[in-house]
């Protein structure tokens, strides 16, 4: 007969089910998966599902009749198309093979079932699938299999009207020490070179919680459900920078500057919890701390500048940059674990794929009413590392500074964006859920910054 004996599955983010079995697979399993719309690739004792183009809700009635337990196929189509097309299932001729169990399963879920011209027809197509609990009145794998296809991984369903909300914190610092050294060549030619150690905090606070307006609208008496993540990174990081100036003229300046890319090493830890009112029970589950660390090289930069000044009064200037984020880059040495090797050169490979170079531009202006005082304007344009994410900033900035005989100086500066940024938020994955709509959230944002600087120059 064929069964299949797992020993290994695996399902990634993209609808792909790679399965490891003993046995061999039964020849009309697959043929059903390719009519549906599914690559199937064999190798060895490997098969590999993509069932990203599933494209069609039946299942004709000689290929039903093939496999004894092609009614496990139901849950499956139901909740990816709202609708399932299938003949009774066929096969060998031991015995009765009764569907009840599994029809009336679909119907509890809020789907009707009826017969048409000999074969089954299960549609959600209205009112789409509810929530419920289910007991089957005798023990049946296939059923199960099916109300699980159907209930856990394809469709999320509802009993009622749901309060939503989600939260996100993000705090953290980055904090530069540098020792630099210059010199110049008749004051026409200044060059100079920053060695700078970074260290860094970021911490993340995410929360998503879920209430029912009415409990009695959900057979799990559904009242509540919180999930929180915290997730905070630590390292420290190292650079070189370089740059030269030079003045062919009076007033005017052409300058030039590379950075090295940024070596850096960091700690991530993270943590989660979740808490649940059901059926007038508390549950809350909590995670273990998970901490792991790695390293990481940011991108080379380089960037070209003119300025002008206009004696002791006033500065215009315009700077260029540009930096390839493809270029970033997670190490990976022989003392990992395979799969963490595994897993940082799909990271690179990721980032390659949807990072670019970008070019970003900055004008400047400052004007010195009296020589201890100093006005500025400015003006950033940055464009997006995102491949495929409309993500281009501008900012414009004012600020003031003072600087004392004895070289100490204090710098006030507001910074504001001035477009938009648009995103959108989904709690659920409703690509395959039918009669949702595909977006729930749509955040649309600007942001601004105060910043103060104190130093001393010697």
């Amino acid at each position: 007969m064929g069964d299949v004996i797992i020993i290994e599955k695996h399902l990634d983010g993209n609808n792909r089910l790679t399965m490891h079995y003993s046995k061999c697979v039964n020849e009309a399993t697959i043929k059903i998966l390719r009519y549906l719309g599914c690559i199937v690739t064999r190798e060895g004792h490997t098969v590999t599902v993509d069932s990203t183009n599933v494209n069609r809700n039946d299942v004709p009635d000689n290929l039903m009749r093939e496999m004894r337990s092609s009614i496990v196929f139901l849950g499956g189509i139901l909740g990816r198309m709202g609708k399932a097309v299938l003949s009774t299932p066929g096969g060998c001729e031991i015995g009765l093979r009764p569907i009840d169990l599994h029809l009336s399963s679909m119907e509890q879920f809020g789907a009707t079932v009826t017969t048409e011209n000999g074969f089954l027809v299960c549609s959600a197509e209205e009112k789409g699938l509810i929530g419920t609990r289910i007991t089957l009145s005798f023990p049946s794998v296939g059923a199960t299999e099916n109300i699980l296809s159907e209930n856990g991984q394809d469709i999320i369903v509802l009993g009622g009207p749901l309060t939503q909300s989600y939260l996100q914190e993000t705090t953290g610092y980055k904090q530069d020490i540098t020792l630099n050294f210059g010199g110049n060549i008749s004051h026409k030619l200044y060059f100079g070179i920053n060695f700078t150690m970074q260290t860094l905090w970021y911490d993340k606070f995410q929360k998503l919680s879920e209430k029912g307006e009415n409990p009695n609208d959900f057979q799990t008496e559904f009242e509540e459900f919180t999930h929180t993540y915290r997730e905070s990174t630590n390292g420290i990081g190292f650079n070189i920078k370089a740059g030269i100036i030079y003045r062919p003229v009076a007033g005017l300046r052409l300058g030039a500057t590379i950075s090295t890319p940024t070596w850096t090493r960091l700690r991530n830890e993270n943590f989660e919890t979740m808490d649940a009112r059901v059926y007038q029970e508390h549950y809350y589950e909590e995670s273990p701390l998970n901490a792991f660390q790695y390293d990481i090289t940011s991108p080379l930069r380089w960037g070209l500048g003119v300025a002008y000044t206009f004696g002791n009064v006033a500065l215009i200037s315009v700077d260029y940059e540009n930096t390839n984020y493809g270029s970033i880059r997670f190490k990976t040495d022989n003392s990992m674990h395979p799969a963490d090797v595994e897993y940082y050169n799909k990271a690179n490979s990721a980032i390659r794929t949807n990072f670019k170079r970008v070019n970003n531009v900055r004008a400047g202006m400052e004007i010195k009413p009296i020589q201890q005082l100093s006005l500025r304007f400015g003006y950033n344009y940055y464009d997006s590392a995102e491949k495929y994410f409309d993500g281009d900033i501008h900012y414009a900035s004012a600020g003031i500074g003072f600087t004392t005989k004895s070289n100490i100086f204090m710098d006030l500066a507001y910074r504001q964006q001035c477009n938009w940024l648009s995103e959108d938020y989904e709690l659920y994955d409703t690509q395959y859920i039918p009669g949702l709509p595909e977006t729930l959230v749509n955040s649309k944002y600007m942001n601004w910054k105060l910043l103060f600087t104190f130093g001393c120059r010697f």
